[in-house]
This record gives C-alpha cells, structure tokens and sequence, in this order.
C-alpha cells in the first residue's frame, strides 16, 4: 500500500512540475520507468546518491538545466537538516531553523519531521555552491508541491537566510513566506509586534 502512496506522490509531483513547465513529458516517462525497476544509473557528476551505498533513488533534469532527484528522508537531524537514504545529508537553502537550546528548537525539528521523514522528497542541489563546509550537500526540497524551506519560514519555524550564490532564484518567495509569518505573529515572530 505505502509504495502505491509513493508512486501516486511521484507521479502527481511530476504532473505538476509538466504544467509549471519544469518537468517535461519525456522526464516523466523516464522517472516513472525508474522507479518500475530501471533507474537512471548514470554516475556522472556528484550527487547525493553518488557515493557510499547506493540508495533507490530517481533524477531528472528540468528546463533550467538543473537535476531534480527523488529520494527518501530516513531521519531528520534538525529544522533544517536531514538525512537521505544511503547516509547523505542536506541542508536546506534559505532557511535557518533554531539550534539545539534556542526557543522553537523542538517545534522546528518535529515539524520538519512530519513533513519528510520516511518520505519521497524532490531534492534540488544548489548548482553554485552544492556543498557546504560541513559536507552536506545544499539544496531545495519539495513534498509534493510545497517547498519544505519556504513552508518553515512560513509557519514561524525559521529565519529567511540568503548566502548566494544559493537562494537568489526563490529570495521572493523566501521573502513572501518570511513576510506573512512575521505579520501572523507565528512561532519565531509570536513576540514581536506587528509590521505595518
């Protein structure tokens, strides 16, 4: 039953991204064939899923040139950190969550959880700068057609944080979601008064 929930949530993401224009037909027949048992297997390039064991995982490219990889959460290390099936870790660009001992930490954390652990994510590597000094790799991720990084922000759960070259493509959204949280008074922003 949970791999039919899976392939209903890859293939209305994918239905998605075609009417948005970043995915194309083509893309979609190739990504659904994978995940029927004949995964694209090219090794060029660095990836999340490059190195170590080899999780079950399917990438596309989209009209931006850029790859979208579809890959399972197994733990959730923080707010804005988690760890991929195979041993990677990514930590979402844009956003930055509350640090262990810091006010919303908790909250920050279990609503990341709900959102990916034990799911099919989107990822999107940020191709200006796809590692940070930690060794994650840096990048987007979508369930179902929400961005996890934006929806953070949006729900008072993080602070907007652009470090470019990563982040300039969504600072309007990011802004947007940052924006609505702090004039909703939500989590991070239940403090502080209004913006006018």
């Amino acid at each position: 039953m949970k791999q039919i929930f899976n392939l209903l949530f890859i293939f209305s993401a994918l239905l998605i991204g075609m009417a948005l224009g970043v995915v194309e037909k083509e893309n979609i027949i190739e990504i659904l064939g994978g995940y029927f048992g004949s995964p694209n297997t090219s090794q060029e390039g660095s990836s999340p899923t490059s190195g170590g064991t080899t999780p079950t995982t399917t990438t596309t490219t989209v009209n931006d040139g850029s790859a979208i990889q579809l890959i399972r959460v197994i733990r959730v290390i923080d707010g804005d950190t988690v760890e991929l099936e195979g041993g990677d870790r990514v930590r979402y660009v844009g956003v930055d969550t509350p640090e262990r001992g810091d006010p919303f930490f908790d909250e920050a954390t279990n609503r990341n959880r709900e959102l990916v652990e034990g799911q099919i994510i989107a990822l999107k590597i940020c191709a200006g700068e796809p590692k940070d000094h930690y060794g994650r790799w840096l990048g987007w991720v979508y369930k179902g057609p929400s961005l996890v990084n934006a929806e953070l922000i949006r729900e008072g759960l993080g602070y907007l944080m652009i470090i470019p070259p990563c982040g300039l493509d969504k600072v309007s959204d990011l802004t947007q979601a940052h924006l609505q949280a702090q004039q909703q008074h939500f989590g991070l922003w239940s403090n502080h008064e209004q913006l006018e």
